[in-house]
């Protein structure tokens, strides 16, 4: 990886939508849409700002701004959210971070763990749209993950991904209902944190683990 310091432009007013979201939130606080779209963008926001402080590839006027901006990230992060729309956030914002990382996996080998591109490849992410609402009767895998019901859409996802895991959002989907299901096992966190390690392990065994 290139040593060359990274310049960081000044992005124009509510360039991410943060701040777009905070004042629909503050003209409405009782919409459960601006509440979850503002504790999302909050909080994917501040995870790019930080990885970016911690990129030591910043050149001094790029940490002054990125700095200023991780101490504004903070100060909204203290705002009061409705508590179900901030975990419909958190949920969608481990299902959109785990289903990039698979995305963007490069599987050099058979006995070579898979490791993420250089160069990330983006792609439409419309699913996390509808966790903005939870789901009066949900039907879905996704439906049920937004509506909390974890263990519903666990065995869904199962149904989905038996005999494969060649679809992303449904092993991100499984990845993440699984991990807010059994939030104290130490695997489940460590899928979530590295869900390419869970691709590299011979079928059967994810499997079996599908099927608790």
């Amino acid at each position: 990886m290139s040593s060359t310091p990274m310049k960081v432009r000044k992005p124009p007013p509510n360039c991410t939508g943060t701040g777009f979201w905070r004042d629909r939130l503050a003209d409405d606080p009782g919409s459960p849409v601006a509440a979850y779209h503002f504790a999302l963008r909050r909080l994917q926001t501040r995870v790019v700002v930080r990885t970016l402080l911690g990129s030591g590839r910043l050149t001094a006027p790029g940490r002054r701004l990125v700095g200023g901006l991780a101490a504004t990230l903070d100060g909204w992060l203290r705002d009061p959210v409705d508590v179900a729309a901030l975990s419909r956030a958190r949920t969608a914002a481990a299902l959109h971070r785990t289903e990039w990382r698979l995305r963007n996996l490069v599987h050099v080998g058979p006995s070579t763990r898979p490791r993420l591109r250089s160069c990330a490849h983006p792609w439409a992410d419309t699913r996390t749209q509808a966790f903005a609402e939870p789901p009066a009767a949900p039907r879905t895998a996704d439906e049920h993950l937004a509506a909390g019901d974890f263990a519903d859409a666990v065995s869904r996802y199962a149904v989905l991904l038996a005999g494969t895991l060649d679809d992303p959002a449904t092993f991100a989907g499984w990845i993440v209902a699984r991990a807010a299901l059994h939030p104290g096992l130490s695997d489940t966190r460590r899928a979530l944190a590295r869900p390419e390690l869970l691709t590299a392990q011979p079928r059967g065994e994810v499997g079996a683990e599908r099927s608790e």
